[in-house]
């Protein structure tokens, strides 16, 4: 794993550019009492700059070790949206996304095994403790995860595509009414 002091960090970017300001913010998130991702919240920020409409960067890479080490110690509420972004970055990642940088790809794989393991554990652990909103919409968002850890990442991007597809679905059922 990268260490959040490594002059690396500016050397990767991501959507903003240089991701020197990335170990800060990581830093900042694993202080929080309690993370949650509402639009100005310390997680959108970094959902922003590393995952900011499915285009992740190399900084994105090494951030998720980060982000899944963090997830470890948190509540299943918590932990929730960490393995979601970890998930979209991944199922994002593909011919044309920049290619994980060697060294980071060891630490990067090895936190997605965590991270799916997580997820399976937030799938056998009490609904009431990781559902965030719709039902439905979380658990596309937790078997959309899982498939990007697979490497199925053309179904990962289908399933990271679910409330689009049922709010066009829902206007159009509403106009044909």
């Amino acid at each position: 794993m990268l260490p959040l002091d490594s002059p690396r960090w500016t050397q990767l970017f991501h959507v903003y550019g240089s991701a020197e300001d990335m170990p800060e913010k990581l830093r900042a998130l694993e202080m929080l009492d309690v993370i949650e991702w509402t639009p100005d919240s310390l997680l959108e920020s970094i959902a922003a700059a590393i995952y900011h409409q499915g285009d992740p960067g190399t900084a994105s890479y090494a951030a998720v070790p980060h982000l899944i080490r963090i997830a470890e110690c948190r509540s299943p509420a918590e932990k929730v949206w960490l393995v979601y972004l970890c998930g979209w970055i991944e199922g994002a990642r593909g011919e044309a996304r920049p290619e994980i940088p060697v060294d980071l790809k060891d630490a990067y794989f090895e936190a997605l095994g965590k991270a799916r393991n997580m997820a399976m554990e937030l799938l056998s652990s009490p609904r009431g403790d990781w559902v965030k909103g719709e039902y439905a919409g979380d658990l596309t968002y937790m078997f959309g995860a899982i498939a990007a850890f697979d490497g199925e990442h053309e179904l990962a991007q289908d399933l990271s595509m679910f409330d689009i597809l049922k709010d066009s679905y829902e206007t159009t059922m509403a106009e044909e009414a």
